[in-house]
């Protein structure tokens, strides 16, 4: 299930502060949702703005990218960090449990196009974390945010999951 709806994003400024001159980002958002119960093993995809579609794998790994091909994942690369990731599935790994993954905070970033991608890519391998850190946030434009409402264990592993979110993408 997909609907759409505009967000603005409005800064709060300590207080007696003026408000910025530039007026807030507008953002469109879709919803995401899967299906009742998600069975274990089974992938789930659901297509967002911008020609993008949010994917799960079916061994719930979480990734945005272009609809049109479905080998390259937006998102990794702006939802640090990059190596250590639990935030990027659903399940144990990671050093958690399955139990532990389901309480984590899924708000992640993706990048909208390839020019993006690529410049992402390129971020990386700088060697100043602090100007990779920030060409990265620059780049993950895009917001993916993700809630676990349900699931069964089944010793340490889900044997179904139910979940919701939106992504959000710079309006205009």
């Amino acid at each position: 299930m997909v609907l759409r709806r505009t967000v603005v994003f409005v800064s709060w400024f300590a207080a007696g502060a003026a408000a910025a001159a530039s007026p807030p980002p507008q953002l469109d958002c879709v919803k995401i949702q899967s299906p009742a119960k998600l069975s274990a093993g089974s992938a789930f995809k659901a297509r967002i703005q911008h020609g993008l579609e949010f994917r799960l794998s079916k061994e719930w790994s979480i990734s945005v990218g272009p609809a049109a091909d479905g080998t390259l994942d937006y998102l990794w690369l702006v939802s640090p960090p990059l190596r250590m990731a639990p935030h990027r599935m659903f399940g144990k790994g990671y050093g958690f449990t399955a139990a532990e993954s389901a309480k984590l905070n899924r708000s992640l970033h993706f990048v909208l196009n390839r020019q993006d991608y690529d410049a992402a890519m390129q971020a990386v391998s700088l060697s100043d974390a602090g100007d990779t850190l920030k060409q990265l946030d620059a780049l993950g434009r895009g917001q993916l945010i993700l809630y676990l409402d349900g699931y069964e264990l089944k010793g340490d592993d889900f044997s179904w999951i139910r979940f919701h979110g939106e992504a959000c993408v710079p309006k205009g």
